[in-house]
């Protein structure tokens, strides 16, 4: 215990200590001179002596001061160096989009955590909109996730939601976008629950619009069938032959879209798939009614987008089987392409009976 007493300038302390190592302590610390008298004991149940010290100080008060302002500011950096948590350092995302086509990109991702787990792909600038957030698309890519580990654990299969992440640098050439259409390509993180850590990175890109190709047809004959030579075998399209008495007071042109329509309708993403060809195709002529007049169309597909106009011819059957042909099949080159060619079923009856050969 202490008690501080000012008098002309001089500070007197006068304390009552246990120890003489409590003495020796100050008179080190601040120069100071101790004199001790001894006490009686004031109870026989503590064998010990104490010490009454009365302590005088004759500092200045204004250097007594200096002293016990330099111990406060002491005793304040040894509390305000506590070591603080290192906050986790956001992992960020370089992303580049490269070799952009109309319904093609090649995405690279380079993570600034090498060790970091986390996801990329490419959405439409329109769907991630519709979705007002970025939790919104975390979510739903989790909830898909989870579908999908669902469905392969009934197959007897197992896999986890980290079969989807990446980890270091990923990248990936992506087919299948939609022509002239806006896209980000994205990547975030996720923490233990699979859900969305810090923000998403994105990068905007467009793809380009799909060009028109001019799509024409040279027809070829012979005693029972008859072909159609596209001028290039590298281009999708659908092929379409309808009697001439079943256009009802359609176009032709009305009518191969109407077809199309069915068809897209029908076969969904699947369309392209089933229902497209490229190169020759033909028509046997026992599957077409002889004598009759027929159509034969075809408009170019590239990508999800129609992109040519309608190429149309007529011809008809011959009214006597094994007629000699009307066309000459031409030269060694148009054979060839005749041989590879693939068959087409005409129209028959409504479009439910319609069938494609691939």
């Amino acid at each position: 215990m202490g008690m501080f007493v000012l008098e002309k300038g001089f500070v007197c302390i006068k304390m009552l200590l246990k120890s003489e190592k409590n003495a020796h302590f100050l008179q080190n610390i601040w120069s100071i001179q101790i004199k001790a008298v001894p006490l009686q004991p004031i109870s026989c149940l503590f064998d010990r002596i104490n010490i009454k010290c009365e302590i005088s100080i004759y500092q200045n008060y204004y250097r007594m001061k200096k002293y016990l302002l330099i111990i406060a500011v002491v005793a304040f950096a040894f509390a305000a160096c506590k070591p603080k948590p290192v906050p986790e350092k956001e992992v960020t995302f370089q992303i580049t989009v490269t070799d952009i086509a109309a319904s093609t990109a090649s995405v690279k991702v380079i993570p600034s955590d090498s060790n970091a787990l986390y996801y990329y792909d490419v959405i439409s600038v329109e769907y991630y909109e519709e979705l007002k957030s970025e939790e919104a698309l975390a979510t739903e890519l989790k909830e898909y996730w989870e579908e999908v580990i669902a469905y392969y654990k009934e197959q007897g299969e197992t896999i986890t939601i980290e079969d989807f992440l990446s980890k270091g640098n990923d990248g990936w050439d992506y087919t299948g976008l939609t022509p002239n259409t806006q896209y980000y390509a994205y990547a975030f993180c996720l923490d233990s629950t699979y859900a969305l850590k810090g923000k998403i990175s994105k990068v905007a890109f467009a793809t380009e619009e799909v060009q028109n190709v001019n799509l024409l047809f040279e027809p070829a004959m012979s005693d029972t069938a008859i072909w159609f030579l596209p001028n290039n075998d590298d281009v999708d399209y659908l092929p379409f032959v309808v009697d001439a008495d079943s256009l009802n007071g359609y176009s032709v042109a009305e009518y191969y879209d109407l077809y199309a329509e069915y068809l897209e309708a029908g076969y969904g993403e699947y369309f392209e798939y089933y229902c497209l060809m490229y190169g020759p195709v033909y028509v046997k002529f026992n599957e077409l009614e002889a004598g009759h007049s027929y159509y034969f169309a075809a408009k170019a597909y590239t990508d999800g987008v129609w992109n040519s106009d309608l190429f149309q011819t007529q011809f008809s059957v011959p009214s006597v089987p094994n007629a000699p042909a009307k066309i000459n099949k031409g030269g060694f080159n148009k054979q060839v392409r005749m041989k590879k060619a693939k068959k087409v079923e005409p129209m028959k009856g409504d479009f439910k009976n319609a069938k494609m050969a691939k």
